[in-house]
Protein backbone atom coordinates (compact mmCIF):
# COMPACT_ATOMS: atom_id res chain seq x y z
CA UNK A 1 0.00 0.00 0.00
CA UNK A 2 3.06 2.38 0.94
CA UNK A 3 3.65 1.52 -2.94
CA UNK A 4 0.92 2.43 -4.79
CA UNK A 5 1.39 6.39 -4.32
CA UNK A 6 4.43 6.03 -6.17
CA UNK A 7 3.09 3.59 -8.57
CA UNK A 8 0.88 6.49 -9.57
CA UNK A 9 3.43 8.97 -10.16
CA UNK A 10 5.39 6.45 -12.21
CA UNK A 11 1.83 6.08 -14.52
CA UNK A 12 1.77 9.58 -14.51
CA UNK A 13 5.01 10.43 -16.07
CA UNK A 14 4.86 6.84 -18.57
CA UNK A 15 1.49 8.78 -19.89
CA UNK A 16 2.73 12.71 -19.53
CA UNK A 17 3.64 14.87 -22.73
CA UNK A 18 7.71 14.53 -22.09
CA UNK A 19 8.93 18.32 -20.73
CA UNK A 20 12.64 18.23 -20.55
CA UNK A 21 14.77 21.57 -19.56
CA UNK A 22 18.34 21.73 -19.82
CA UNK A 23 20.09 24.67 -18.69
CA UNK A 24 23.67 25.37 -19.34
CA UNK A 25 26.13 28.05 -18.42
CA UNK A 26 29.26 29.06 -19.10
CA UNK A 27 31.95 28.69 -16.57
CA UNK A 28 32.18 32.00 -15.23
CA UNK A 29 28.60 32.39 -15.24
CA UNK A 30 25.31 31.61 -13.45
CA UNK A 31 22.29 29.46 -13.89
CA UNK A 32 20.48 31.48 -11.08
CA UNK A 33 17.87 33.39 -12.86
CA UNK A 34 16.84 29.96 -14.96
CA UNK A 35 16.78 28.42 -11.37
CA UNK A 36 14.64 30.74 -9.74
CA UNK A 37 11.99 29.97 -12.16
CA UNK A 38 12.24 26.15 -12.00
CA UNK A 39 12.17 26.15 -8.26
CA UNK A 40 9.14 28.22 -7.96
CA UNK A 41 7.08 26.71 -10.17
CA UNK A 42 5.64 22.99 -9.39
CA UNK A 43 6.92 20.99 -12.33
CA UNK A 44 5.86 16.93 -11.80
CA UNK A 45 7.04 14.71 -14.53
CA UNK A 46 9.40 17.07 -15.76
CA UNK A 47 13.12 15.84 -16.01
CA UNK A 48 15.19 19.24 -15.77
CA UNK A 49 19.25 18.81 -15.69
CA UNK A 50 21.82 21.44 -15.90
CA UNK A 51 25.54 21.85 -16.30
CA UNK A 52 28.58 24.38 -16.74
CA UNK A 53 30.26 24.39 -20.37
CA UNK A 54 33.11 22.26 -19.19
CA UNK A 55 31.26 20.46 -16.35
CA UNK A 56 28.89 18.58 -18.68
CA UNK A 57 28.56 14.97 -17.54
CA UNK A 58 28.74 12.29 -20.27
CA UNK A 59 25.96 10.10 -21.47
CA UNK A 60 23.40 13.00 -20.55
CA UNK A 61 21.87 12.92 -23.92
CA UNK A 62 19.63 16.43 -23.13
CA UNK A 63 22.91 18.15 -22.19
CA UNK A 64 24.47 17.03 -25.48
CA UNK A 65 24.57 19.71 -28.40
CA UNK A 66 23.00 22.18 -26.47
CA UNK A 67 26.29 24.65 -25.28
CA UNK A 68 25.83 28.37 -24.07
CA UNK A 69 24.95 30.67 -26.32
CA UNK A 70 27.63 34.04 -26.92
CA UNK A 71 28.73 33.46 -23.36
CA UNK A 72 25.36 33.58 -21.94
CA UNK A 73 23.49 31.07 -19.88
CA UNK A 74 20.56 29.49 -21.46
CA UNK A 75 17.79 27.05 -21.41
CA UNK A 76 16.29 24.82 -23.59
CA UNK A 77 13.17 23.16 -23.51
CA UNK A 78 12.16 20.03 -24.74
CA UNK A 79 8.54 18.70 -25.79
CA UNK A 80 8.40 15.14 -26.74
CA UNK A 81 12.08 15.21 -27.95
CA UNK A 82 11.71 18.19 -30.20
CA UNK A 83 13.71 20.93 -28.19
CA UNK A 84 12.85 25.00 -28.45
CA UNK A 85 15.49 27.31 -29.59
CA UNK A 86 17.46 28.49 -26.36
CA UNK A 87 16.00 31.19 -24.35
CA UNK A 88 18.08 33.50 -22.43
CA UNK A 89 15.84 35.17 -20.16
CA UNK A 90 14.05 34.13 -17.10
CA UNK A 91 10.87 35.40 -18.46
CA UNK A 92 11.15 33.73 -22.00
CA UNK A 93 11.58 30.34 -19.70
CA UNK A 94 8.36 31.04 -17.71
CA UNK A 95 6.52 31.57 -21.39
CA UNK A 96 7.42 28.40 -22.98
CA UNK A 97 6.42 26.58 -19.87
CA UNK A 98 3.28 27.83 -19.46
CA UNK A 99 1.93 26.55 -22.90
Amino acid sequence: PGGFGRWLSALDFALSDGLEIAVVWPDDGSPDVFLRVLAEGYWPNRIIVGASDTNRPSGVALLDSRPPVDGQTVAYVCRDRQCSAPVFTAESLEQLLSV
